[in-house]
């Protein structure tokens, strides 16, 4: 595989991971304050299907956020004057 593309592709999906893992602690750190500090009412707020939409809702919402950073590389050719020839 080329360089150029996995700088290009590994950046943006790096940053798309480290959100989605900031986003994840947050949701356990949630979790675990409603089932210490609320145990009666976590029952009824942590079930299947709303833990599903916040798992999704956090994913997308990463993905969202880092939209810019695939429009922030740009992959030009370098001349090296020294060699006079282009550089990979």
């Amino acid at each position: 595989m080329n360089a150029k593309y996995v700088s290009r592709y590994a950046y943006p999906l790096a940053l798309i991971t480290q959100t989605c893992g900031v986003y994840f602690t947050v949701l356990v750190s949630v979790h675990r304050y409603l089932g210490v500090c609320h145990p009666f009412r976590a029952k009824r707020w942590v079930s299947s299907q709303p833990v599903r939409l916040a798992i999704a809702f956090s994913i997308l919402f990463s993905i969202a956020l880092n939209i810019p950073t695939w429009m922030e590389l740009e992959i030009a050719r370098c001349h090296s004057h020294q060699w006079n020839q282009q550089l990979r």
